[in-house]
């Protein structure tokens, strides 16, 4: 009778194994020094002009004022979050 369980439990240990997985997480991105990038972006000289600004995380402050479109500049410390303009 020992025999049996012994034999159920190694195919159920080694069934368990089988089933195993893993996952692969991408690298988190690691922070370098601090950078300021300054934003300017011209007025289009256009009857209708539409701004859309996407903005993941951190602080954000918008005030009247700028001599264009978009004046203003950016900082951050890790080199994909860099300022983009489509």
């Amino acid at each position: 009778m020992n025999v049996k369980i012994i034999s159920a439990i190694l195919v159920l240990a080694l069934a368990s194994m089988a089933c195993g997985f893993s996952i692969d997480l991408p690298e988190r991105p690691k922070a370098g020094p601090e950078v300021e990038e300054a934003i300017s972006v011209a007025d289009p000289q256009s009857d209708q002009t539409r701004l859309s600004i996407s903005f993941g995380a951190g602080k954000l402050t918008l005030s009247p004022g700028a001599e264009h479109l978009v004046d203003g500049t950016a900082v951050y410390n890790v080199e994909d979050l860099g300022f983009v303009t489509k």
